[in-house]
């Protein structure tokens, strides 16, 4: 009876770590659909993503004149003039679980003045965050910059909009979703505690 329980509890604990272990986000380096190298376009909007209406938010293809992609050979340029493109997607999360969204923010570069711009992130249920790009000069540049939110529901939305609205834009790249570490690292060691007072019992 005892041996049953224990591997009833090891199999729920795996189950727990593989269910709080995989959120299905993708296309966070706007791959899909690609497009003619070299160009760029506003009517295409990328595989998994939805885009604010109206929306000047702009998929480009390496080499491009303003910007360059982080990962890959596709990026994103949140293109408005009056800084009301934003670009989200929806994906399932585990409610209580913490997620960390990664990015490559930079600024279309070339700027005959020194200029900077601004992105706000947010996720269902959580505040939403500023960030700032570089400061825009003759060659490319980027930050990479970490998002963090606690999931409300079995499914989130993360939005990435345009703060500012001037004559070069922010530019957004290899977006990563990722569960915080602390949380999965406690549910591992209990997993591991049961695995092992298993096998114990069984010696």
């Amino acid at each position: 009876m005892n041996h049953k329980l224990m591997t009833l509890g090891g199999l729920a604990c795996l189950a727990l770590v593989a269910s709080a272990s995989g959120a299905p986000f993708t296309n966070g380096s706007f791959e899909d659909p690609q497009i003619t190298t070299g160009t760029y376009t506003d009517g295409v909007t990328p595989s998994s993503w939805s885009k604010s209406t109206p929306s000047n938010v702009l998929l480009f293809a390496a080499p491009f004149d303003y910007a360059n992609p982080t990962d890959g050979v596709q990026g994103i340029v949140l293109n408005s003039a009056n800084g009301s493109d934003a670009i989200s997607q929806t994906f399932d999360t585990v409610v209580g679980t913490t997620y960390a969204l990664t990015f490559d923010l930079g600024i279309e570069y070339g700027a005959p003045k020194p200029e900077q711009d601004q992105i706000y992130v947010s996720a269902t249920g959580t505040a939403d965050q500023w960030f700032s790009t570089p400061v825009s000069t003759a060659t490319w540049a980027y930050n990479t910059e970490v998002y963090q939110f606690t999931a409300t529901g079995s499914s989130t939305v993360a939005e990435f909009g345009q703060v500012g609205g001037f004559n070069y834009s922010p530019v957004l790249d290899n977006v990563q979703l990722t569960i915080v570490p602390e949380p999965a690292s406690l549910l591992l060691l209990g997993c591991a505690t049961v695995l092992m007072i298993k096998r114990h019992r069984r010696a």
